[in-house]
């Protein structure tokens, strides 16, 4: 007697690939590790385990390397910490973005933003997003960036994106990070 199964191997291989089409930014989401500020009463997040390549105070630079047998592009995330405008007070969020310019312009490079809608992922903060780009100096090289700038109790941290190009990975990298993000000891 041979059995007849109601569900046949073409149908199982469709189900995997329609559910790793549905879930495949979430299966590739890099290993994470801790990252932790001690400045302005401290801030903990989890960022992708890539490699560290800047740590001054309230400031850290992670890097993916490139890989393209493994289609890992160039990332570079940042993120910091500073004092935000004081709580209950209103979010100029130009006058954010023109200070997140001008920082970036003193190491001569120009950057621009636009502010975009605002981030509810991270509860408890005020937030945004914003998109941009960044120019060096010399040679003439623009490269993408994502930002989301986060609010609370007078602190503003930001987690910055660049890329080549921004997409629906970039944007889920910046948004991980920024749901991880807990300020206070």
């Amino acid at each position: 007697m041979q059995r007849h199964s109601l569900v046949g191997p073409r149908a199982v291989v469709l189900a995997v690939a329609l559910v790793c089409a549905t879930f495949g930014v979430a299966f590739a989401q890099p290993a994470t590790q801790s990252l932790r500020f001690d400045a302005l009463g401290g801030a903990s997040l989890e960022v992708p385990s890539w490699k560290e390549i800047r740590r001054e105070g309230a400031v850290a630079v992670y890097e993916q390397l490139p890989e393209p047998n493994a289609q890992k592009p160039y990332y570079v995330l940042m993120c910091a910490l500073e004092e935000g405008p004081p709580k209950g007070t209103p979010i100029a969020w130009d006058k954010v973005r023109d200070n997140i310019m001008q920082a970036a312009s003193k190491n001569g490079r120009t950057l621009t933003l636009e502010v975009k809608d605002a981030y509810t992922g991270a509860a408890g903060f005020e937030s945004r997003r914003l998109i941009g780009e960044f120019k060096s100096a010399t040679p003439e090289k623009k490269v993408a960036i994502e930002l989301i700038a986060l609010v609370k109790d007078g602190k503003l941290l930001t987690i910055g994106l660049v890329a080549e190009a921004l997409g629906p990975a970039t944007t889920e990298i910046v948004q991980s990070v920024a749901r991880s993000v807990h300020v206070g000891r």
